[in-house]
């Protein structure tokens, strides 16, 4: 038993030395909203723009590849956004948004991410009609 408590303090330490800041956490989609409505997060859409026709009203949208891509639009926006509010990511699965929870961690901000976007679709939370470029 000692082994394995061992074993779990020693992955959780190695986990956490990979952030600058706290861990991801995983929030309802009600509660994300509520996070960016009370300005203690905002909102990243990272889908890329073939796969958009709606996004979360209070979202913005960077698409995960200008995110790996590390693109002046990205580093815009992370200079102009202060540490002390919450990201929270979406896309159409968890794994990509944890993926990019993981880059941002390690700038120093405090990350979260919501299950996928047909949580937000599902509790019928508010949506924008998504453009790139006036298109759509």
């Amino acid at each position: 038993m000692k082994k394995y408590t061992l074993l779990s303090i020693a992955f959780i330490a190695i986990a956490s030395s990979c952030f600058k800041s706290n861990p991801p956490r995983m929030f309802s989609a009600p509660e994300a909203l509520g996070q960016a409505r009370n300005d203690f997060a905002v909102i990243i859409d990272i889908r890329e723009g073939n796969e958009i026709e709606k996004i979360a009203e209070p979202a913005v949208w960077i698409p995960e590849s200008k995110i790996i891509q590390n693109s002046d639009k990205w580093k815009k926006f992370l200079k102009n956004t202060s540490k002390n509010k919450t990201l929270i990511f979406y896309a159409n699965n968890s794994k990509q948004a944890l993926k990019i929870c993981i880059l941002a961690g390690k700038k120093g901000f405090n990350t979260g991410y919501i299950k996928n976007w047909s949580e937000w679709i599902n509790e019928k939370l508010p949506v924008k009609t998504f453009k790139i470029n006036g298109a759509r």
